[in-house]
Formats: structure tokens, C-alpha cells, sequence
């Protein structure tokens, strides 16, 4: 994936009037990893191939579907069983990322299996953890951020498509590299059930 330095649209979120850079902690949660993006089996509406064959896989955060290196490991979250909307709590991350992520096996229970059985049946290795908590950097994104639009526009950092992301108030910037103004949205809601601040 090329990297992208000095980013115009998180360069400008980063250094908005007021706007600071604050610590969290993202808690333990339940982890699966699914194995290599590039080897999931399509999920009508979650995981599917475009025209150039790569898989992409719809995220809470890119519902229009987040292209990662097809070698990054995908996983499925389980925070508080699957959402209303039937939302699969899906991504992918490095495979020095998954090594931590998937550090600390657990077993799932039949009604966690049962709930996951679509998404698991897409993988091709299947590993539950309880990942480990984690200290990170991130930027709330406030009224003063986000102007007259209503939003303010973001490069997440696994997309390796280039897309633009929509930052709304109350979202979460997470500051992967502050030099190069690198990371990634997470929706308020997602960042509530799974981080707290110190």
C-alpha cells in the first residue's frame, strides 16, 4: 500500500483552530480473526470483490465498502452481539496488528458461533481472542471542526483506494502517526462501547 504523507484533508483537521489531541484507551474486546483479506469468500452486503478482483469489505465506519492491502487480516467484532440493522462489526488490520489483536485465545460460545455463522463461513482461518486493551491518541471532532458542511473530510489510512472519508460532529479521528497526520475514523458510537478516556 503507498503510503500517504502530508495528507491535505488530515493535515487540516489536525492543525483546526482549537483543536487538541487527547489520550484514550481502547478496552478488550471480543476478536475473530478471519484470515487474509484477499482469501474471504463473498457475504452478500459485507464482503465482495470489485472490478479489479480485490475484496472489499463494508465497515461500520466506510458502509460503501473500505478496499485494504489484501494481505491484511480481516476480523469481526463482537461487542454487544450484532447490531439491529444486522451490521457485521468488520475490518482488517496489519498482520503485525492481528499478531496482537489475536494474542490471547478464547473459546466461542454456541450462540456467538450461531450469531457469526455467515461471516464465519467467509473466512478461511478462524482464531477468537479477547484483544488486549490498548493506550491511544485520537481527535474529537467538534462543532468548530466541522463548519457550515456539517462534516470535515478525512484519509483513513488502510484505504488504499485513496477514498475520502466524512468526519461528522462527535466522530473519532485515531492518531496513527502525528508527523505525517495518519489514522483512521471511528463512528461516536463505536468509540463509545469500546474506549474510554483518560
Amino acid at each position: 500500500m503507498a503510503e500517504i504523507k502530508k495528507d491535505m484533508e488530515n493535515r487540516v483537521l489536525f492543525e483546526s483552530m482549537g483543536q487538541r489531541i487527547v489520550e484514550a484507551v481502547k478496552l478488550p474486546v471480543l476478536t475473530i480473526g478471519l484470515g487474509p483479506v484477499g482469501a474471504l469468500r463473498d457475504l452478500k452486503g459485507f464482503i465482495w470483490r470489485n472490478d479489479n478482483g480485490n475484496v472489499i469489505i463494508r465497515t461500520k465506519e466506510e458502509p460503501k465498502g473500505a478496499s485494504y492491502d489484501q494481505n491484511w487480516i480481516a476480523v469481526v467484532r463482537l461487542i454487544n452481539g450484532i447490531s439491529e440493522s444486522g451490521q457485521y462489526d468488520l475490518y482488517a488490520v496489519s498482520p503485525e496488528k492481528a499478531a496482537r489483536l489475536l494474542s490471547n485465545p478464547v473459546h466461542l460460545k454456541e450462540a456467538q458461533k450461531e450469531e457469526l455463522q455467515p461471516v464465519l463461513n467467509a473466512g478461511s482461518e478462524i482464531s477468537a481472542s479477547l484483544a488486549p486493551s490498548e493506550d491511544r491518541k485520537v481527535i474529537i471532532i467538534g462543532e468548530e471542526q466541522i463548519g457550515e458542511e456539517g462534516f470535515i473530510l478525512c484519509h483513513a489510512s488502510y484505504n488504499e483506494e485513496g477514498v475520502k472519508t466524512k468526519l461528522l460532529c462527535g466522530d473519532v479521528f485515531v492518531v496513527e502517526d502525528e508527523e505525517n497526520y495518519k489514522g483512521y475514523r471511528i463512528g461516536s458510537d463505536e468509540f463509545r462501547k469500546t474506549h474510554i478516556l483518560k
